[in-house]
């Protein structure tokens, strides 16, 4: 699987630097948020592709607001299944190479809330990612409290803490 930008940017494998007016905090969620639709070509409420069209609707029969770009030579689609946002990227044989899901806090399985409440105590949840690659679900969880955001991996029940970024005027990422 070739990974994109917004793979190692969530993945915290692609650093972005800030320029002089912007800060950590905003280019760190910039980065996390938006850099995926930095590299898009094309836009369209329908795909060019037929197959990839019918296949979208056989896995997410119920998907609404769609739409089509083309990001470095795959097909991204963006849409809605059962009030969730997602966002699916097809390589150009029409396999699919991952799906990238937004979960509110709501919307996220209730044994994972818990054990990251378990685990941090004193923060909440900023925002929540699901990427789903090769039948591996990888969940990217921001958390923050009123000194640090933290950049949490989970897959498997397992928590791993991959980023911690202190809050303030000087914004610093301390790993």
């Amino acid at each position: 699987m070739k990974a994109t930008p917004a793979m190692l940017a969530v993945l915290g494998l692609l650093r972005i630097t800030p320029c002089w007016s912007q800060s950590t905090t905003t280019a760190y969620f910039s980065s996390i948020h938006k850099l995926d639709d930095a590299y898009a070509i094309t836009t369209s409420a329908r795909s060019n592709s037929p197959v990839l069209h019918q296949r979208l609707f056989v896995l997410y029969p119920l998907a609404k607001e769609i739409s089509w770009s083309t990001v470095n030579q795959a097909t991204k689609v963006t849409f809605t299944n059962n009030g969730l946002r997602k966002k699916a990227f097809f390589l150009a044989d029409g396999s699919l190479s991952y799906t990238l899901t937004h979960y509110t806090e709501e919307q996220l399985p209730a044994e994972l809330l818990r054990n990251i409440y378990q685990t941090y105590k004193n923060y909440k949840i900023h925002s929540i990612k699901e990427i789903v690659a090769q039948n591996t679900h990888t969940f990217y969880v921001i958390i923050e409290n009123s000194k640090f955001y933290k950049t949490l991996k989970i897959s498997q029940n397992q928590i791993e803490q991959i980023k911690k970024l202190k809050k303030g005027l000087a914004d610093s990422e301390l790993n």
